[in-house]
């Protein structure tokens, strides 16, 4: 046999295997570690160059990532100016969020904080008048925009999340206070040309039966999350007929400016109160009860095993006497009326609908390599666990929506 253009393999036995395994284990350990240093330094150096070069903030001192979220991606960053030392926050938007969304978003921010709501993390302007910024980044071999936008930096403290909330009475009556005054602050707000993709609850709500069907038919191999989406599809189907609002009861409840995603860990705090809010990503003209019950099920809901999807009714309470009261003293967007009292309860039903959605549609499927497959599934089953416990409510909620 001719050995000269052969490659020889060595023998190196059972130890040298597992020796060899181990410097493999530790070089992929290292390349996903280096991978993961160049990006955050790309990452860096962007954010380095907008402030610097499309704003007017003097010299970057320090960044940091802020974490949290599930669309955007957030940083803390750092400048000194004439000896001064200012602290901003800066979004890196997704993918899909378009110029229209962040010019709504920041006519609607400027909005509400010029009408009576000015404890809102506010836009900055570039040095050309914009209140974001458009810069190119390449991925996966080919150059892509992405939008960056500059907010004032609200200080107090970040005291909980979206999920598994515990927040105190007062917090929960400050909370509450503090969505009423921003519903009340962007009452007559006006969008003009500008309109978000995404429709009013109304109508957003019935699309959902065609894109759930729709999801559940991807060619997905070897996705857990998927396998369980379409397992628990039927009853999803189920729930989706029972959950109907009628048009003339929709007709009858006041829209205004929601946040679409107020809860506790999109606020600041100071001791007890609640001090400042941000995060506006999903806000736009929408019904207030939406708003609210969405708001109810972050702050109120119980994510415990034994009572998973379960209102805390006293939780409930403090957030509505808090909402009430504020909206009372302020006069302008009215209580309650009796429509949103009627559908209080099946509000709760279109909020998880809405979430189901979310963690479907907005959430695993925009990049389901990149998520978790059983945490998606604690968000499935906590979200429809929470049917059956609020129809086990619903005389409390009920009682509770009349007496605020």
């Amino acid at each position: 046999m001719d050995t000269s253009k052969m490659m020889h393999i060595n023998n190196l036995g059972s130890k040298g295997l597992i020796e060899l395994e181990e410097k493999a284990e530790k070089l992929e350990q290292q390349g996903a570690e280096l991978k993961s240093s160049l990006a955050l330094q790309n990452i860096r150096n962007e954010i380095a160059d907008i402030m610097l070069e499309d704003y007017d903030f003097g010299q970057v001192v320090d960044i940091y990532e802020i974490f949290g979220g599930y669309v955007n991606r957030s940083f803390g960053v750092v400048c000194e100016k004439n000896g001064r030392r200012t602290n901003y926050f800066v979004r890196k938007f997704n993918l899909v969020t378009t110029e229209i969304d962040v010019e709504y978003e920041h006519k609607l921010i400027n909005y509400v904080k010029e009408h009576g709501f000015p404890e809102i993390a506010w836009p900055y302007q570039t040095k050309t008048g914009s209140t974001y910024v458009e810069k190119n980044e390449r991925f996966e071999g080919q150059w892509r925009p992405r939008l960056y936008a500059v907010y004032v930096y609200l200080e107090g403290q970040d005291k909980h999340s979206w999920a598994k909330a515990n927040a105190t009475p007062n917090e929960l009556r400050s909370l509450g206070a503090m969505h009423a005054r921003y519903h009340n602050a962007g009452r007559d707000f006006d969008e003009g040309s500008l309109k978000k993709a995404e429709p009013r609850i109304d109508k957003f709500y019935k699309t959902f039966p065609q894109a759930f069907k729709e999801m559940a038919s991807r060619p997905f191999k070897d996705s857990y999350f998927h396998d369980y989406f379409n397992e628990t599809l039927p009853q999803i189907e189920e729930l989706l007929k029972t959950c109907v609002i009628p048009d003339e009861a929709w007709a009858k409840m006041p829209l205004t400016t929601v946040h679409g995603d107020f809860h506790a860990g999109n606020l600041k705090f100071d001791g007890e109160d609640a001090t400042g809010m941000f995060d506006l990503d999903w806000a736009k003209i929408n019904y207030r009860l939406f708003d609210v019950c969405l708001t109810t099920l972050y702050v109120a809901q119980s994510w415990k095993a034994d009572d998973d999807g379960r209102l805390r009714i006293d939780d409930c309470r403090y957030y509505l006497e808090g909402y009430s009261q504020a909206l009372r003293e302020l006069g302008g967007l009215p209580p309650f009326n009796e429509t949103e009292k009627e559908w209080f309860v099946r509000m709760f039903h279109v909020g998880n609908l809405f979430l189901i959605n979310w963690c479907t549609d907005g959430w695993y499927y925009q990049d389901p390599d990149g998520h978790n497959d059983y945490e998606g599934q604690r968000y499935m089953n906590h979200f429809l666990s929470s049917f059956p416990q609020i129809n086990d409510q619903r005389a409390e909620l009920e009682d509770l929506i009349r007496k605020v």
